[in-house]
C-alpha cells in the first residue's frame, strides 16, 4: 500500500495547527543557543585547489556512484520512490541508506553540481512531503526509528540553505507521531538513535517548541545518557562508558561519538554545564587510553586500547570529526579544531584508496598488509580489505562525508558577526558582515605549506571582526596585513581577533611554522609529526582482486558465510574489491633521539600538485629519517588462539617488537610521507636503542 497525497495534506495541516499553538511564544524570542560559533550555509563555501580536486575524485569514485550499490546496502531501492526492500533486516537496510543520504547532502551542497544536488534534494523533498496519516516520516517497513534519526541529520544543513518552515513542521510532526505511537511505554528512539536527540534539540532552537526539548530529555533518560552524564561529572572514568556494554551505549566507537555529540547538543539547548562537562570528561578518558596517533579513537566496533595494532572503523572516524565540530562550535576552544584537522587529514584520508573507489571498514596507523579472510577478535578480514561497497555497508556511506565535514567547518560565524577561519584550505567564502556582503579568498597549499593568504573582496569598506585560528601545534605564528607585520599575540591553540575596517583587495597573511616532533606510544613506539600531519613509511603494495569465493549473509550475525560472490563489485570492473600485500621493506626502527628530531630529520619540500594525497610518487612534503631494519620482525602468518585466526596464505600486521630482542641491521635513511598519502604503511615505529 502506498502513501496517498491526502496523508501529506492531513499531516502537514496537523503540523501547522501544532506549531500555531506555539506561535505566540516562538514569535517573541527563540531560545538561546549556548554556543560561541555557528556554521554557515555549505553552499557559500567554495573549495579550491586540492580540496576541489578531492571532491571531484570522490564524485568520480564511490560518492557519485553510490546510488548504484546493490547487495548489503541497496537492492533496486532508493528513497525517492515507493519500491521497498525484500531483505530480511529492513531496519538495517534503511539505516544504511540513511547514512548514504546524510553524507550525500553534505557533499552535494559543497560540490555544487546542479544535477547531483537536485537528485539529493528530491530524495529529501519526497520523504518530507510523504508522511503517514499521523505525520510519521519514512518507509513503512521501518519498525524502529533509527533510520529516520540518521536521515534527518541531513535535513539540518538543507534547512540552513532553504529556511523553509514547512521542513520544520514536517519534522516536528514526525517526532510527535513517533511519541504518540509509543503510547504509555517509555519513549526512546532506540538503537544508534542519539542523532534523533540532536535533531530534537535543533528543532527546539529553531522553533521554540518546548515539547521538542522535553522529548529530547525524555529520550536521553530512557537511553541512559542522563545517567552517564551524572557519572562523568562525578569522576571521569572510561569504565563509566564501558559499563554500558550490555546496555544502550556500550563502548561502541560510533555510539560513543554519538553519545558525546548528544551531550553537547543538550548543552546547546539547555545551557546546563553538566552536559558539556560530561562530554569533555569523556574525551579526557578516551585520550588517555584509546586515542590513536592519527586522531581517531580505536574502535574494533568497541573502543579498545592505543597500541600499534589497534584500528578504527571508518564510521568512527567520521562521527569523531562531527563531534569535535560540535565541541568547537560550542566552546570556541581552538583545540577542537586541531582535533578535526588531525582526524580528517590523517585517519580519514588513510582509510580510502586515493581514487576513492574503495574504503576499509577497519583501518589502522600500522597496516602493512590488508587481506580478506583474516579474523581478528571475531571480525572477518573482509573488514580490513579495501572494499567498494559490497560488504562495508555503513562505512561506504559515511566515508563520503569526512572531507566535506572538514570543508564545512573551515568557515564559521562568531560573536558580533565575526567571520571565523577555523580550519585552513584553499577556498572562498561569501558571507554577510553587518549590512554588507563580502567574499574572502583563501590561497594556500595547507597542510603542506606554512603560508596562508586571505584577500577581502567587497563593494564597500566594511568593519567586521575576522578571527584566525593559531593551531596548538604552532609556535611563532606571524600575521601581516598588506605586508605589514602585526604586533599581536599568536599563542598556540587560540583565536586571534582582527577587528578593523577592511577594503576590497586587503590581504591578510598568516605564517604557521611547522616543526618536526616525536610522540611516544605504548611498547617502545615512536611517531613523527609535522604541523597537522602524521608521517608514515609508505609500503609499496601489490594489489590483488579478491578471489572469486562465494559468501552469503548469515541470518544470525549478518557476516559473510557462503553464497554471495566476493570478487564481484556492485559498481562493476572499475571498482574491484582489493586486498593489498607488501612489496617493499617495512620492518624498520627509527634511529633518532626523540628530543632532537627537528635537527636529525630532514624536511624535503617537493612540488605541490592538485592530487597531493596520491599513494604513488613523491609527496609535497617528505621526511628523511635515520632508521635500521629489524631483521627478526615479521608478519604474523599463523593463528594465535583467542586473538587471530588466519587461513593458509594469510598474514597480519604484527605488534611492535620487544626492544630486548630486536636484531638491528645497518643504518639507513628512509622516506616518510603524510599518512593520508598511503594505503599500506607503518606509522608507529619501534625506537632503536642508542
Amino acid at each position: 500500500m502506498t502513501k496517498q497525497p491526502l496523508g501529506i495534506l492531513a499531516a502537514l495541516a496537523t503540523a501547522v495547527v501544532i506549531l500555531t499553538a506555539h506561535a505566540a511564544d516562538t514569535a517573541k524570542t527563540l531560545p538561546e543557543r549556548h554556543a560561541v560559533f555557528s556554521t554557515v550555509p555549505l553552499s557559500t563555501i567554495k573549495p579550491q585547489g586540492w580540496m576541489r580536486k578531492w571532491l571531484e575524485t570522490q564524485y568520480a569514485g564511490l560518492t557519485g556512484h553510490v546510488e548504484d550499490l546493490k547487495g548489503r546496502s541497496f537492492e533496486e531501492v532508493v528513497w525517492g520512490n515507493e519500491r521497498l526492500f525484500t531483505y530480511e533486516d529492513k531496519n538495517l537496510r534503511f539505516g544504511v541508506q540513511a547514512q548514504f543520504h546524510e553524507a550525500w547532502m553534505w557533499f552535494a551542497l559543497l560540490y555544487g553540481d546542479p544535477a547531483f544536488l537536485a537528485k539529493v534534494r528530491e530524495r529529501y523533498d519526497w520523504t518530507l512531503n510523504h508522511p503517514d496519516q499521523d505525520g510519521l516520516l519514512g518507509p513503512r517497513l521501518i519498525k524502529r526509528p533509527n533510520p529516520m534519526s540518521v536521515f534527518l541529520r541531513g535535513a539540518l544543513p538543507y534547512f540552513k540553505e532553504t529556511r523553509d518552515p514547512k521542513m520544520l513542521e514536517s519534522i516536528t510532526a514526525h517526532f510527535l507521531a513517533s511519541k504518540s505511537r509509543a503510547g504509555d511505554k517509555p519513549w526512546t528512539l532506540a538503537d544508534n538513535s542519539f542523532w534523533g536527540i540532536e535533531t530534537l534539540c535543533w528543532l527546539y532552537l529553531q522553533t521554540g517548541d518546548r515539547r521538542m526539548l522535553d522529548l529530547a530529555l525524555e529520550c536521553a533518560d530512557a537511553q541512559l545518557v542522563s545517567e552517564l552524564v551524572d557519572k562523568l561529572n562525578r569522576e571521569p572514568l572510561l569504565d563509566h562508558i564501558r559499563s554500558y556494554k550490555n546496555k544502550t551505549i556500550g563502548a561502541h566507537g560510533v555510539k560513543t561519538s554519538q553519545m558525546i555529540m548528544v551531550m553537547v547538543a543538550l548543552y546547546q539547548a539547555t545551557g546546563d554545564p553538566k552536559y558539556l562537562t560530561a562530554a569533555e570528561n569523556a574525551y579526557k578518558v578516551i585520550d588517555q587510553s584509546s586515542m590513536l596517533v592519527d586522531g581517531s579513537p580505536s574502535a574494533r566496533e568497541h573502543i579498545a586500547g592505543n597500541s600499534s595494532g589497534e584500528m578504527h572503523e571508518a564510521c568512527t572516524i567520521n562521527y569523531s570529526s562531527g563531534t569535535f565540530s560540535y565541541l568547537l562550535q560550542t566552546t570556541g576552544d581552538a583545540k577542537w579544531a586541531d582535533r578535526i584537522e588531525r582526524v580528517c587529514l590523517n585517519a580519514g584520508l588513510g582509510a580510502v584508496t586515493k581514487d576513492f573507489k574503495q574504503v576499509q571498514y577497519f583501518s589502522s596507523p600500522n597496516q602493512v598488509v590488508a587481506q580478506h579472510t583474516t579474523r581478528i577478535g571475531g571480525f572477518t578480514g573482509l573488514y580490513l580489505a579495501f572494499d567498494s561497497g559490497r560488504f562495508n555497508w555503513c562505512c561506504a556511506g559515511t566515508v563520503n562525508r569526512i572531507i566535506p565535514s572538514y570543508i564545512g567547518t573551515m568557515w564559521l560565524k562568531g560573536p558580533a558577526d565575526a567571520v571565523v577561519a577555523a580550519l585552513y584550505g584553499p577556498s572562498t567564502i561569501t558571507v554577510s558582515a553587518g549590512k554588507e556582503t563580502l567574499t574572502i579568498v583563501e590561497k594556500t597549499d595547507f597542510p603542506f605549506s606554512e603560508d596562508i593568504t586571505f584577500e577581502v573582496q567587497t563593494a564597500k569598506k566594511v568593519n567586521f571582526p575576522f578571527w584566525l585560528r593559531i593551531p596548538g601545534w604552532c609556535e611563532g605564528a606571524e600575521i601581516r596585513i598588506n605586508g605589514e607585520k602585526q604586533d599581536i599575540e599568536t599563542n598556540p591553540a587560540t583565536f586571534v581577533k582582527l577587528e578593523r575596517e577592511f577594503r576590497s583587495g586587503d590581504k591578510i597573511s598568516l605564517h604557521l611554522p611547522m616543526k618536526v616532533k616525536a610522540t611516544h606510544w605504548p611498547d617502545n613506539g615512536i611517531a613523527l609529526e609535522r604541523g597537522p600531519l602524521v608521517y608514515s613509511l609508505r609500503v609499496e603494495a601489490e594489489k590483488r582482486q579478491m578471489d572469486p569465493m562465494v559468501f552469503s549473509v548469515s541470518e544470525k550475525d549478518k557476516r559473510p558465510s557462503k553464497t554471495m560472490s566476493m570478487a564481484e563489485s556492485p559498481l562493476g570492473k572499475e571498482f574491484p574489491q582489493l586486498e593489498l600485500l607488501p612489496k617493499s621493506p617495512w620492518n624498520y626502527a627509527l634511529d633518532v633521539d626523540p628530543a632532537r628530531v627537528a635537527e636529525e630529520v630532514q624536511v624535503v619540500q617537493g612540488k605541490m600538485t592538485d592530487t597531493p594525497w596520491s599513494d604513488e610518487g613523491p609527496a609535497p612534503v617528505e621526511l628523511k629519517v635515520p632508521a635500521r631494519r629489524v631483521e627478526n620482525w615479521n608478519l604474523i602468518t599463523e593463528s594465535i588462539k583467542g586473538r587471530v585466526q588466519l587461513d593458509p596464505g594469510q598474514a597480519l600486521t604484527p605488534d611492535l617488537p620487544d626492544p630486548a630482542t630486536m636484531k638491528l641491521g645497518a643504518a639507513e635513511t628512509i622516506t616518510l610521507v603524510p599518512l593520508g598519502a598511503t594505503c599500506l604503511r607503518l606509522t608507529v615505529f619501534p625506537k632503536a636503542p642508542k
